[in-house]
């Protein structure tokens, strides 16, 4: 009984037990929750990354009269035209980062020659479980840059998926492209892209851009 002639009551051990396991049930279902908000977040900020990348490749085409290519590295298999030597850590390039460049206006067999760096571009990560890639679509050709170096040093260099822009601002041949953005990851050992789930192959968000304008839109896939 307290001063004020007041009963004070006293938790018992079961109680706060009880109220314990509520608290961590709780906070583990909210767990679960934030952590696919987290990821959903994820990929809208690599949609968002592509899609910023492709307006400042297009703006660039123009303003430097100059063709512009957006580079997503695709794969890493034998014959693709990778040159000897290249670091261990090449492959934490696939599928994962961005990167804009300038490649000459000639082409040899449909292959673009890397030209340089876009001036204050360096190579850009998508956030973590988030992957990129040009999917294939009718008319469309996911144009390599040849020779593109790693590093900002001349080698080891390596062909490169991309799309082109024109100085004109149009895309190279002005047939639309798609670019898919979804959670994946590249698994180096299988040397493929894997999925958190089989079905999630076909979601995602697709980013479309129209060949003659070069403008780009993009919507998710369910």
């Amino acid at each position: 009984m307290t001063k004020n002639g007041k009963i004070r009551h006293n938790y018992t051990i079961v109680e706060l037990l009880v109220v314990i396991m509520i608290m961590a049930i709780l906070f583990g279902a909210a767990s679960g929750s934030f952590s696919k908000m987290f990821i959903s977040q994820g990929v809208i900020g690599a949609v968002r990354n592509v899609s910023s990348k492709l307006n400042l490749a297009r703006s660039y085409a123009v303003s430097r009269n100059r063709y512009v290519a957006l580079l997503i590295p695709d794969k890493a298999a034998p014959g693709s035209g990778l040159t000897s030597g290249l670091p261990t850590d090449y492959e934490n390039y696939l599928y994962s980062k961005t990167r804009l460049c300038y490649v000459k206006a000639t082409t040899t067999a449909g292959v673009f020659n890397f030209d340089g760096w876009v001036e204050g571009m360096e190579w850009e990560d998508f956030p973590a479980q988030t992957t990129a890639y040009l999917a294939n679509s009718s008319g469309f050709t996911a144009y390599k840059v040849k020779t593109v170096p790693l590093t900002t040093s001349a080698s080891p260099t390596f062909d490169c998926a991309s799309v082109v822009f024109k100085p004109a601002g149009v895309l190279y041949n002005c047939t639309d492209a798609k670019i898919k953005v979804m959670l994946a990851f590249y698994d180096t050992n299988a040397s493929a892209l894997k999925f958190q789930k089989q079905e999630d192959e076909n979601k995602g968000w697709d980013i479309s851009i129209n060949g003659y304008t070069g403008r780009g839109s993009y919507e998710k896939k369910h």
